[in-house]
């Protein structure tokens, strides 16, 4: 008896099945789609880096020198100074007058002496006092610079976030070298200029001189 074996009717060769076909081409696509992606943000940060930095430069000195309000500290301070240096002088006249009549009068050796001595303690009171007003002058400039340096600062990083630059330098373009001064003096200035050349375009001090006192006539900055 024979027996009949069922025969599977082979395939032809090299055809691919449409599913097979249109996954391949997904898949296709999704890497183009990845790698146009990638490409894209490449060149998007290339583009970004390569974009140049903007920057400005300030005459911090001048910015100083130009605001009201540091106007307006140093008449109130000069007035203060005056009242200590009228009441320094006023003891320098009555030492004066001590000496004169120490040379002129006839006065007796213990007179003379207890005017030597007054004369001595006021001649210390004046040293103390001028000596302090110097020291006075000294701290109080220091805070001044030290306030307004502070204030300056801040109204730049505002100003250059407002307007997009990157980088601000301190202007010391105008530094020049002394006339007359030995080496060490000469390299010490050159070696602490930092701007070598600038375009004045690039100067801001006028807008920020504007800004600070503009802020402080409205009250903003008292």
């Amino acid at each position: 008896m024979l027996t009949q074996t069922a025969r599977r009717r082979p395939g032809r060769p090299g055809r691919t099945s449409p599913g097979v076909v249109l996954a391949s081409a997904a898949l296709a696509i999704a890497a183009a789609t990845l790698a146009w992606h990638a490409g894209a943000s490449a060149n998007a940060n290339l583009a970004q880096a390569a974009q140049p930095a903007r920057i400005a430069i300030a005459d911090v000195q001048r910015v100083m020198n130009s605001l009201e309000e540091v106007q307006l500290r140093q008449q109130q301070y000069a007035e203060m100074l005056r009242q200590r240096d009228a009441g320094i002088a006023e003891q320098q006249r009555r030492l004066q007058t001590m000496d004169t009549r120490l040379q002129e009068e006839n006065m007796t050796e213990e007179q003379r002496r207890n005017m030597l001595v007054e004369m001595f303690e006021l001649n210390a009171s004046i040293e103390a006092r001028t000596r302090a007003t110097q020291e006075l002058v000294d701290f109080e400039q220091g805070q001044v610079l030290r306030e307004f340096y502070e204030k300056i600062l801040g109204r730049i990083e505002s100003f250059a976030q407002r307007e997009g630059f990157d980088l601000v330098l301190f202007d010391d373009s105008r530094l020049g070298l002394p006339r007359d001064a030995p080496r060490s003096t000469m390299q010490q200035v050159i070696r602490t200029r930092s701007v070598l050349y600038r375009d004045s375009a690039l100067d801001v001090t006028d807008r920020i001189i504007a800004e600070m006192n503009a802020a402080f006539e409205a009250g903003a900055g008292r």
